[in-house]
């Protein structure tokens, strides 16, 4: 279809919310372990950051041990999602930082790490291909944040932290690189953790095709025990509504992880390769379907959608929700009331995103429902995302 699509139908007034009915995203495929992505000899990852590097190409940073009790490790190559291979690179070989955790700017020219002992600190060069400069503090950041990772909020830089137990919650900070510093929070979110003593283990943030961010997925750990869940948000700021999205099988140990394309995150086990779960990097693969507003004296929006890629995204809206409806041959259930649906949008998903600009015309304020279903490649089912909306205030 075209990259801009007109809904004419006209919009009918909607007073109810959207929570009877809801319903939540779900894994869409298998667990899958990437080999590739463990160096060689290496005892377990610690941690990943991923930045798009062109079409079909991402740059990826691990931090990992070569034995329990060794100094972390950093290591950089390209991935290749065509033939799913790597090439190393050689960003990392002059950084000797007992660094547990990293995360890349998209221009490749700051990166953050969490030294041992130290804290968090920022290197730069002038180039994407330079060598890296001293690790510097970063200005208004304090010792109780970590897992740090870089997104973008309204087109602003920002790093994305998760603020220490009790009362675990995430952080969005706009980050000036001339400076080295974060400003005044521009983002506070709450996943919902279960029990005050639970804590977030990491958190990512979920960039569309543009490469800003339209979520978040949050993994909550248990202080004892090894069962772990990750949560969702369809949203940027305190509004959202947090969903579960996929409970970790148990004997596993998630420690952090960053999104590879669409719904398509590599979380790090960092456990023992117990039951199921082997140790490295895994794809956790979702399919999401991300809030949106519009004024109601009409104009451009857009519907976004994010799943496996490769996948045909179908975006629906309607009036009203339904008792959720499990449908044959389905992963998940269909939330929207058929009867009042009013638009329908498809498109495809090369990159796990489907991002539909749509034109709205004047209505009345309201909430609308929607909900998208990846149509699976060939040799996996059908998967419908979470219910989420379309808010005209």
């Amino acid at each position: 279809m075209s990259a801009r699509a007109v809904l004419v139908a006209s919009i009918p007034i909607l007073l109810a919310g959207l929570l009877p009915g809801q319903v939540e995203p779900v894994a869409a495929r298998s667990l899958d372990p990437r080999p590739n992505w463990l160096p060689p000899a290496a005892y377990r990852l610690a941690k990943v950051t991923i930045q798009k590097t062109g079409p079909g190409t991402d740059f990826v940073g691990v931090s990992y041990q070569q034995t329990m009790n060794s100094p972390h490790s950093l290591q950089a190559f390209d991935y290749h999602e065509s033939t799913n291979t790597i090439t190393p690179r050689t960003d990392f070989n002059s950084i000797s930082l007992n660094a547990q955790e990293l995360a890349i700017s998209p221009d490749l020219r700051t990166l953050v790490v969490n030294v041992i002992g130290v804290g968090t600190r920022a290197l730069q060069r002038a180039s994407s291909t330079a060598p890296w400069g001293n690790p510097t503090p970063i200005q208004g950041l304090t010792s109780n944040e970590y897992g740090l990772q870089f997104c973008r909020l309204n087109g602003v830089l920002c790093l994305l932290a998760c603020t220490q137990p009790p009362n675990s919650h995430i952080v969005v900070f706009p980050f000036d690189a001339a400076t080295i510093s974060v400003g005044s929070p521009v983002a506070t979110l709450f996943p919902p953790l279960g029990n005050r003593n639970n804590f977030l283990a990491f958190a990512t943030a979920l960039d569309d095709d543009l490469g800003n961010t339209r979520g978040f997925v949050a993994c909550v750990r248990q202080p004892v025990g090894f069962q772990q869940q990750f949560v969702f948000a369809g949203g940027t700021d305190s509004t959202a509504p947090w969903m579960v999205w996929f409970n970790t099988p148990l004997n596993s140990f998630f420690v952090g992880g960053d999104q590879l394309r669409g719904g398509h995150i590599v979380a790090v086990n960092s456990g023992l390769p117990i039951s199921t779960v082997p140790n490295g990097a895994i794809d956790v693969v979702g399919m999401f379907m991300f809030h949106s507003n519009a004024p109601v004296t009409g104009g451009w929006t857009d519907f976004t959608a994010m799943g496996p890629a490769g996948d045909l995204a179908v975006i629906g809206i309607a009036t009203a929700l339904k008792a959720p409806i499990q449908l044959p041959g389905f992963v998940n259930r269909f939330g929207l009331d058929p009867a009042l649906m009013f638009g329908t949008f498809v498109q495809s998903m090369p990159n796990g995103v489907a991002r539909i600009p749509v034109f709205l015309p004047a209505t009345t304020a309201g909430v609308y429902p929607l909900q998208s279903l990846a149509l699976g490649a060939p040799g996996f089912l059908n998967v419908f995302g979470n219910t989420a909306a379309l808010s005209l205030p």
